[in-house]
């Protein structure tokens, strides 16, 4: 990867100094260089940058993709449909729903545990494990048709599957489109930002009300929730023709809604 290429994706200054940054770590700790050139650059405090969704109609059809596609007489993306629907209608972020567990999941009693060591927010001083429950009850019905062998699945695996699944359903891939699209739309479905919050194990609000309010209608969000096994096919109609891109600021982002 060259550092060219990350500047031309979604990710802020912020995060592409992140990574320049733990390059030149390992260097130092490889004792190939002996100082950190990031050390001097001003960070900017750029924010999360802007936010991209997918349509309703596009995740639906990306679904309806991983369960029908067959390739030498096998569905390969099956296999990761699980932990897809954990980042789509959960909004795990992928290191978390990569990790998860069969036995973390508590399927009589609709929740979801999730380990101090498996949450990004866990990771940092004063974190802790989480148990989330109250998600919609698609993910549920995702998570019933769901393969053993998902629960298995290495991570480097899973990512793999999950590139290859956007490419082969030609469904665009932005950033961080799942967590932000399952945020963007729970908001707008439930009206509730606590209820979001704590779904995303966010500490507060401030995230949702900067970024996620405002982008989408109360219809929009109900009508992604309406995704699962028995009509995705028919919410993905018209899918490629349907355009709605999310931005940094409501006030920026005109709604595209279907004819």
């Amino acid at each position: 990867v060259y550092a060219s290429d990350l500047v031309r994706t979604d990710i802020t200054f912020d995060n592409y100094m992140k990574h320049v940054s733990a390059l030149y770590g390992h260097c130092i700790a490889r004792k190939i260089i002996r100082d950190n050139p990031c050390a001097t650059v001003e960070r900017r405090s750029d924010g999360p940058g802007e936010v991209k969704i997918l349509s309703t109609e596009q995740c639906a059809h990306l679904f309806h993709t991983a369960l029908t596609y067959t390739e030498d007489d096998e569905k390969p993306f099956l296999v990761a449909i699980g932990r897809l629907a954990l980042e789509f209608f959960l909004g795990l972020r992928f290191a978390s729903a990569a990790r998860v567990s069969k036995n973390e999941i508590n399927f009589a009693d609709r929740g979801v545990l999730l380990p101090r060591r498996k949450l990004k927010t866990g990771k940092q001083r004063g974190g802790r494990k989480h148990y989330v429950d109250g998600m919609p009850d698609q993910l549920w019905s995702w998570l019933a048709i769901t393969p053993e062998e998902c629960w298995t699945l290495a991570p480097r695996d899973y990512l793999t599957l999950k590139s290859k699944l956007f490419i082969v359903a030609g469904v665009p891939h932005p950033h961080n489109c799942a967590r932000h699209s399952f945020a963007t739309y729970d908001l707008r479905a439930h009206k509730n930002p606590g209820r979001t919050a704590t779904l995303l194990c966010h500490t507060d609000q401030q995230q949702l009300w900067e970024h996620y309010l405002g982008i989408a209608t109360h219809e929009m969000g109900k009508k992604y929730q309406r995704i699962t096994p028995g009509n995705c096919a028919d919410l993905a109609q018209g899918w490629q023709s349907v355009v709605f891109a999310a931005f940094a600021t409501p006030e920026d982002a005109p709604l595209q809604l279907p004819a």
